[in-house]
């Protein structure tokens, strides 16, 4: 049975997840050194940003989702983003996204967020089947994104 996690109370889940990561987006990870990776990871005092969570099997983590302050690193007044969503390949099709932004989703809500927010280049029609809406485009390092929000 699948679990979601906070990834802070399961630190040895990031070394796969940072291997994971590369596998997916070797245009991004792969150019970055390990630790700048492993930030992805990091994790704040609970209750506040920022928070990662680990979708767990049994001892393997299977998937990955973050809450962070940006989207990217600068300062913004859009806050907080729904970051870093991955189910490993074996894993997909089982529901376990919709798991790991649940969580996301009741963690922001808990902190007294009222909006959620997120970019992607590729699944944008999944996160707007799930009640999100996009609110901006945006061409970022030769990439197209689909900035959306979600009332929470």
């Amino acid at each position: 049975m699948v679990r979601v996690v906070p990834l802070s109370s399961h630190p040895e889940f990031v070394g796969p997840l940072v291997d994971a990561f590369v596998a997916q987006w070797p245009e991004w990870c792969a150019k970055m050194p390990r630790p700048e990776v492993e930030r992805c990871f990091a994790c704040g005092p609970a209750g506040a940003v920022p928070q990662a969570f680990a979708a767990v099997e049994g001892d393997t983590v299977v998937g990955t989702i973050a809450l962070r302050r940006y989207f990217a690193e600068e300062p913004m007044p859009e806050t907080p983003w729904v970051r870093g969503l991955l189910v490993l390949p074996p894993w997909r099709g089982r529901g376990i996204d919709r798991m790991l932004a649940n969580a996301a989703e009741d963690a922001a809500r808990a902190m007294g967020y009222t909006t959620a927010y997120a970019a992607t280049t590729s699944i944008e029609r999944l996160i707007l089947r799930r009640g999100w809406s996009v609110f901006k485009r945006v061409e970022h390092q030769g990439q197209s994104f689909a900035w959306l929000r979600k009332d929470l």
